[in-house]
């Protein structure tokens, strides 16, 4: 009786398993099935699509974004089959260029394209870091321990060099990690709601993703 109801208990538990994405059966040239492109701020629709990458991490695909120079211009793809309050996402990203921004990241929280959380690296600014995205209005989340009116933390980042990015998310306390190791922990209770996650680039900035990766918790 004792094993049964163990059992029974287990079963009842929610059971959730990360999801992979490396774009490889992905149509060329297109949006991949199961992602929106939009928008954050107005300005012409961002063209996410499907491209080979011979440096890829694992090739051949990788989604890239063909974007126009506006430095207010967000341009956003997610990921609409998960939806979480709790999780992990995680994304290997490449800057190649931009004039008016050289900057990528991940999207977690979204509820629509002008309200989630941003984690972003930047080649231009030499930093990472974590935005609160309300009623499209970017304001910066301030790393623990870091001193008041600081952005982020600064990290070296490359043009052309390909970066694993990776946030752990519970309640109001983020987590992230870069090429594997830690960069900061943030505490912010301001988006309380599931949302989806996805990735996300500044004004033109021309970037490739692949293998994203999101582990739903809760």
């Amino acid at each position: 009786m004792k094993t049964t109801a163990t059992l029974l208990a287990t079963l009842s538990l929610p059971f959730f398993s990360a999801i992979n994405i490396n774009f490889d059966s992905a149509k060329l040239g297109e949006l991949p099935d199961g992602w929106t492109s939009t928008l954050t701020n107005s300005g012409e629709p961002p063209r996410w699509f499907v491209l080979r990458d011979p440096n890829a991490p694992s090739r051949p695909n990788v989604l890239a974004l063909d974007s126009k120079a506006d430095p207010y211009r967000y341009p956003l793809c997610l990921f609409d089959k998960v939806t979480c309050l709790d999780g992990e996402v995680s994304v290997k990203l490449k800057i190649i260029s931009g004039r008016d921004g050289q900057d990528a990241g991940v999207v977690f929280r979204a509820a629509d394209s002008s309200n989630y959380y941003l984690v972003r690296a930047s080649a231009r600014e030499h930093n990472i870091a974590m935005f609160r995205v309300i009623d499209a209005r970017l304001e910066p989340v301030r790393v623990k321990g870091a001193p008041a009116g600081t952005v982020g933390v600064l990290h070296p980042i490359k043009i052309g060099d390909w970066n694993l990015l990776r946030v752990t998310y519970k309640g109001n306390q983020t987590t992230v990690y870069f090429n594997h190791r830690k960069v900061f922990d943030a505490v912010d209770s301001a988006l309380k709601t599931p949302g989806r996650a996805g990735v996300w680039t500044k004004a033109d900035t021309l970037a490739y993703f692949d293998d994203f990766r999101i582990d739903k918790k809760r």
